[in-house]
């Protein structure tokens, strides 16, 4: 029997794991956005409350909206929602906040449609809402958060999105210092031509992390993750970020890098205790840029967007 209300969560994601630029996205664990849905007699969706930003909140600007009425639309649905959301992941963080939506108003639409559409279908509608919000149909954090866990994003106009392995011990350490970094922006530093040379080792070292994560093999994995594309330039829009860096691979860090656009950046750890001296690190060696921030120390978020 279908409930009246529901409430769903969808995680944070990390996207862009260093040398799977634009191409995979991992689900964190503890962080995201719950969202609560009510099934109306009014057709459409609507926003009723928001918690934890400013958003819009007009049907066809809000993307949790947006996306629902979408769904709704398109299975000729004879009923509509109305939502609310509560935000965990912050907007602008590089961690994916308007993907955690994205997934939830997907997810938690399919369930008032008896879970009419696939999983791979839910990533295409959460997309649409990610064109709303940054101009393109990106898939690389929605993937991750409604499936869960590591995912490699293959092709996906034609939905290939391919669930990898997590090795044992897999942690994540996240620093999100407060500050304003546009995709408009990231992109816009990005070089639009890149020598072949610098492919070829971009490739290799995609295809190392890949085979890294199949094979639990931690020394490739830090052997694997340096970017050549997108690092190299997106550095330089986040402040000390040199010095998050250094900090982590001294105290014992796998590799990380950027997430997404920024500002946020992330360490891969094997184990907790070393994730702990890898937080404690970054922890003191940050304060000293007198700029605000917020850390995060998780596992891997494995159930991915789900009805709670």
């Amino acid at each position: 029997m279908i409930k009246e209300e529901i409430k769903v969560f969808s995680p944070a994601t990390v996207a862009n794991v260093s040398s799977g630029f634009d191409v995979m996205g991992l689900a964190i664990g503890e962080v995201g956005d719950t969202l609560v849905f009510r099934k109306t007699k009014e057709l459409g969706a609507r926003i009723n409350h928001v918690f934890g930003a400013e958003l819009p909140m007009e049907p066809e600007k809000n993307i949790a909206s947006f996306v629902a009425m979408l769904m709704l639309k398109r299975a000729k649905a004879e009923f509509g929602l109305e939502i609310d959301i509560y935000k965990g992941a912050m907007g602008g963080s590089g961690l994916g906040s308007s993907a955690s939506s994205c997934a939830a108003a997907a997810v938690g639409t399919n369930y008032f449609l008896n879970n009419k559409y696939s999983n791979h279908e839910l990533i295409a509608f959460a997309a649409e809402g990610e064109r709303v919000a940054c101009g393109s149909p990106i898939t690389d954090n929605v993937a991750p958060a409604i499936l869960g866990g590591i995912i490699f994003i293959k092709n996906p106009k034609d939905r290939k999105f391919i669930s990898l392995p997590v090795p044992k011990d897999f942690y994540l350490v996240i620093i999100h210092p407060q500050l304003e970094v546009t995709t408009e922006e990231s992109r816009r530093i990005i070089k639009k031509t890149v020598p072949l040379g610098l492919v070829t080792r971009q490739m290799a070292n995609f295809g190392g992390l890949l085979v890294s994560l199949y094979q639990e093999d931690y020394g490739l994995m830090k052997e694997s993750m340096i970017d050549y594309l997108a690092e190299p330039y997106r550095h330089t829009l986040i402040q000390g970020y040199k010095s998050i860096r250094e900090s982590a691979m001294k105290a014992g860090a796998i590799g990380g890098g950027i997430s997404g656009s920024g500002p946020s950046v992330f360490h891969i750890c094997k184990g907790r205790e070393s994730a702990k001296k890898v937080y404690d690190a970054i922890n003191k060696s940050y304060k000293k840029e007198k700029t605000p921030y917020k850390m995060y120390l998780s596992e891997i978020d494995h159930k991915g967007t789900y009805v709670m």
